[in-house]
């Protein structure tokens, strides 16, 4: 059965908003979100799997852009005329660092009472690549070396396992956890290094891509806050 939620009251009423322009969008971005809990839980649909393909790093954050791909590719509003005119309202709700993205945790916490949101392996192993990739130099073809121990040209389940607990910072891994992390890089047991630069290479661009992002975001909000400041006066 449909899901019937009220969310007016996530949407607190400003002087602005008393303007039908602004109240016609936070009224849509309601809607929206009355749409994507009933949407989700008919189609039986994974929210947390899926938005993790665009919290690529798992720091719990999606920019705006981010957020509309997101939706267009689920195709929760693709009935919806103009639904992206009410993205900046929601990004604007769930923005609680200011800098102009999504936290994941509150999202889903306030939407599906999801409270146990956080990055898995993968997303780790993404953010380790990048910094390390970033900060220390390292190739996508030093990594996977490192780890391809026998110097055999791919990664199997115990060289795979042995080199996640050998990192320290992602707790106990098991071979089932080792296994899944496989399938998802393509293969369950043997990774080569053309899969694994397929797979993390791509991530991890888009890993950098996303920070450089999220850190002009940061600016240019700290910036207008300080042109209006000044216009203000």
């Amino acid at each position: 059965q449909p899901v019937k939620r009220d969310f007016s009251r996530l949407f607190k009423p400003t002087a602005a908003s008393k303007e039908k322009e602004e109240d016609a969008i936070v009224k849509m971005a309601e809607d929206l979100l009355r749409v994507l809990v009933e949407r989700v839980t008919t189609k039986g649909l994974s929210i947390t799997e899926a938005f993790r393909g665009f919290d690529l790093d798992g720091d719990g954050s999606i920019s705006q852009d981010e957020l509309k791909e997101g939706f267009s590719k689920l195709g929760i509003f693709e009935n919806i005329p103009n639904w992206e005119a009410a993205i900046p309202a929601i990004v604007k709700k769930f923005d609680k660092s200011g800098d102009g993205c999504v936290e994941l945790k509150e999202f889903f916490k306030e939407l599906f009472g999801v409270k146990d949101y956080a990055a898995n392996i993968v997303q780790d192993l993404t953010k380790i690549f990048a910094t390390a990739m970033d900060s220390h130099g390292m190739s996508i073809q030093d990594i996977f070396s490192e780890w391809d121990t026998t110097g055999r040209g791919f990664i199997d389940v115990a060289e795979l396992n042995d080199a996640l607990l050998k990192m320290g910072t992602l707790g106990q891994v098991s071979k089932e956890d080792t296994i899944n992390v496989m399938k998802e890089i393509g293969d369950a047991e043997k990774v080569t290094f053309e899969l694994f630069e397929h797979f993390f290479g791509a991530r991890v661009q888009q890993t950098a891509a996303s920070r450089r992002r999220k850190k002009l975001n940061k600016i240019m909000i700290k910036f207008r806050a300080v042109v209006k400041k000044v216009q203000d006066k």
